[in-house]
């Protein structure tokens, strides 16, 4: 269960890149050291994409034609993968560029998944708790390796 508390799975589609253009998905990060794990597919084989995780901010200076600073990108690929620990929680852009492959509209499987160990706490057992723990273990092994041996030498 606490697996399950720490994956997420933020979108598992195929979207469509419009031509010359790019395509916008809002990633929202809840926990400070949340991994984005994004895996880009673009069809057919020899369409290219770049994939971009922008900060908010850096998403409106690149829809305005400014200079941006990426978390990471991946360059024009046909398949590619970002994976970026970002250090604030706060609100993500992956942005999917096609206009290298201008001319039609470019079909994109994106699988997004969040990976956060925020909350996690060890829990250790008192003392007490885990000396009977540690007794009837022994105590156990030493049976089976008696009940073996009386087995192998009868």
């Amino acid at each position: 269960m606490l697996f399950l508390a720490l994956f997420a799975v933020l979108l598992d589609h195929t979207v469509s890149v419009p031509a010359g253009k790019w395509l916008a998905i809002d990633i929202k990060v809840l926990h400070a050291g949340t991994t984005v794990d994004c895996a880009i597919s673009a069809q057919p084989e020899s369409a290219r994409v770049d994939a971009l995780l922008l900060t908010r901010a850096d998403a409106i200076r690149f829809d305005q034609g400014r200079s941006i600073h990426p978390l990471t990108h991946t360059g024009f690929q046909n398949e590619s993968r970002i994976r970026h620990a970002v250090e604030e929680p706060g609100d993500y852009i992956l942005m999917i560029d096609n206009r290298i492959e201008g001319r039609h509209p470019t079909p994109v499987a994106v699988k997004i998944d969040l990976w956060s160990t925020n909350g996690v706490q060890p829990v250790t057992l008192a003392p007490k708790k885990r000396m009977v723990i540690v007794l009837s273990s022994l105590l156990f092994f030493a049976g089976v390796v008696l009940y073996s041996a009386k087995k192998l030498i009868s």
